[in-house]
């Protein structure tokens, strides 16, 4: 794999925390640490590569926002 100081920065920034990070956190956490800009594609393309590599490990999670409801169901 070819050298790239966005991935360096993204990594640096996966291993830096102590709770699993989402992608966007990530992304808003190493436009702070980069001068050049970086869009969120090159963050999710540079987890997916490390994730590959074995130098991070990938957990797949379900954010549920407001309430989730079945009144409108009828069982017959």
């Amino acid at each position: 794999m070819r050298y790239s100081y966005q991935r360096e920065a993204i990594k640096k920034v996966v291993k830096g925390t102590n709770f699993h990070p989402t992608a966007d956190w990530i992304y808003n956490q190493t436009k702070k640490i980069i001068s050049q800009k970086i869009c969120l594609g090159t963050v999710y393309r540079n987890l997916k590569q490390l994730s590959k590599d074995g130098e991070i490990k990938q957990f797949m999670m379900v954010i549920l926002h407001g309430t989730i409801g079945i009144s409108n169901l009828m069982i017959i």
